[in-house]
Formats: structure tokens, C-alpha cells, sequence
């Protein structure tokens, strides 16, 4: 066999053998291919969605309360006037001259229920607008940060369950952070008390308590419970005042201190006390 024949047959088998190992590369490649995992979004933990009507159950339930209290409120106070018309004369109002104590209490009902249910309403319809306007899943906000640490003005109210009193609470102080506010404020009241110095009973009406305020939110949450006491000095009373309220604190903005603080309190001196339901507004 001559060269020239050698390589005719390698022209002819060169390719074949080429083309023939390319295709086996080519199904064993097939064989043997994977797609890689398309990755997914990951959620980080304690995320959840914003529900569509986030917060409107208790804005909605809130509404009903602080209506019907306006109105029992309002239809309490309509009713008094009719009493303030004369009969005959005589300084009498005419419902009152006819029908004597019971005239007054209808209106002491519709007032007193009307302000039970606004007190009990004003946390419903403040808690569902903080939540209406909260961009995310309320569990996932923190309040918290430097805007969270600023000075604040409380205003609370307070009526007795147990003693016959009502008193006004202005705190100044400061916000050390989303939890702890340091303060003192002034606390003047009216009440049916008898007091006795030197062994003398004296009835007295009014209060009027100094202290310093100490109070402290667990949580950062948008309802977090909270702690408060408020020792002191009663300058009408001539005694110490001590003053103690646990609660919910309600925060209605990220980017303050801003809240509404809810509670059961009990308060007073060595001559009277008071246990009674407390509600405030900070900002």
C-alpha cells in the first residue's frame, strides 16, 4: 500500500471519526446537563403582609362608641334644660317641681353613660387610625429610634370607681427613649372627702398634688403596656401623695412620642384615695 493510498483512506475516515465523537460529546453532554435552581425571593422572618382593611374594625368600632357616648351625653344635657323653667313663679324648674329627684335621673344616666362609652371608645378609634395609616403589617413596626427621644407634654383625665372624685393630670418631661419617660406635673382635682387635722373634721373639696412622674412602656410596639408611678406632695392636703396606673399605651406615630395612654390608676394621701380609670394623650 502506497502512501498515496494511505491517504485517501485517512481523508475519508478522518471526518467521519471526527463527526461521529463530536455527536457522542454532544449526547453525553445532554445527558449529563442541569438547570440551576432559579432562586425566589426571601422573606425575612417576623414579615408579614399589610392586611387590605388593616385597623378599620377598630376604627369602626370606636366610631360607634364615641357616637352613641356624644349622643347620651347630648340628650342628657338636653334633657336638664327643661328644669331650668320657672312654675309659678317659684324657682322651680317644672319637670323638677313635678316630678322631684327622678327628674334628674335620666340626665345623670345619658350623661354618665355617654361618658363611659366616649373613654372606652376614644382607645378603639384611635388605635384603628394609627393602624389605618401604617404603610406595613402593624406586628412589624418597631417605634423606635432618635425620634423617639424628645420632651412631651401628657394631659390625663381621671374619674373614681371608688371615692367620688375627678382630676386633671399635666406632666412635663422627657422621652430617654421608645420606653422610658422621666417627668413631674401637677394634679388639681375635686372630690367629696373628709379631711381632719388635729383631730378637727374639716370637709374639703379640692386637691392639689405635685409630684414627679416615672413611667416606663414595655415593648415598641404599636400597644405596649405600661407602668406608671407618680410620687409627691399634696399642698391642699398638708401630706405626701403617692400615685400608681397600669395600662396600654397606644403610639400614634413613628416618628414621635406621640400617644394615647389608657389605664386603671390609684391614688392619694394618708386623708383620702382614689381608684378609678385614667385616660391621656401625650405629644
Amino acid at each position: 500500500m502506497t502512501y498515496k493510498k494511505l491517504i485517501i483512506i485517512a481523508a475519508v475516515i478522518l471526518p467521519v471519526l471526527f463527526f461521529s465523537t463530536h455527536e457522542a460529546r454532544g449526547q453525553v453532554a445532554d445527558s449529563t446537563s442541569f438547570e440551576l435552581p432559579v432562586e425566589t425571593a426571601v422573606v425575612p422572618i417576623g414579615m408579614h403582609p399589610r392586611g387590605e382593611h388593616q385597623g378599620e374594625a377598630f376604627r369602626n368600632i370606636g366610631m360607634v362608641l364615641v357616637g352613641g357616648g356624644l349622643l347620651g351625653i347630648a340628650c342628657g344635657s338636653l334633657w336638664v334644660v327643661p328644669m331650668f323653667f320657672s312654675k309659678g313663679g317659684e324657682n322651680v324648674g317644672l319637670i323638677m317641681g313635678l316630678l322631684g329627684f327622678f327628674a334628674a335621673l335620666p340626665a345623670t344616666i345619658g350623661i354618665g353613660l355617654g361618658l363611659g362609652f366616649t373613654v372606652i371608645g376614644l382607645p378603639f378609634l384611635l388605635l384603628g387610625n394609627s393602624l389605618v395609616a401604617c404603610p406595613v403589617n402593624w406586628r412589624d413596626v418597631n417605634y423606635d429610634g432618635a425620634c423617639q427621644q424628645r420632651f412631651a407634654l401628657i394631659f390625663e383625665l381621671s374619674g373614681a370607681l371608688l371615692g367620688s372624685m375627678v382630676k386633671a393630670r399635666v406632666t412635663a418631661g422627657y422621652h430617654i427613649n421608645q420606653n422610658f419617660f422621666v417627668g413631674g406635673g401637677i394634679a388639681p382635682g375635686y372630690g367629696r372627702r373628709n379631711v381632719y387635722y388635729n383631730g378637727i373634721n374639716e370637709y374639703n373639696n379640692t386637691f392639689l398634688p405635685v409630684y414627679g412622674d416615672f413611667r416606663v412602656s414595655f415593648g415598641k410596639k404599636v400597644v405596649s403596656p405600661y407602668l406608671d408611678l407618680s410620687p409627691g406632695y399634696d399642698f391642699l392636703d398638708h401630706s405626701l401623695y403617692g400615685g400608681a396606673s397600669v395600662g396600654a399605651r397606644i403610639r400614634l406615630s413613628n416618628n414621635s412620642p406621640q400617644s394615647l395612654w389608657s389605664s386603671i390608676q390609684v391614688s392619694g394621701t394618708k386623708h383620702y384615695y382614689e381608684l378609678g380609670l385614667q385616660i391621656g394623650w401625650s405629644f
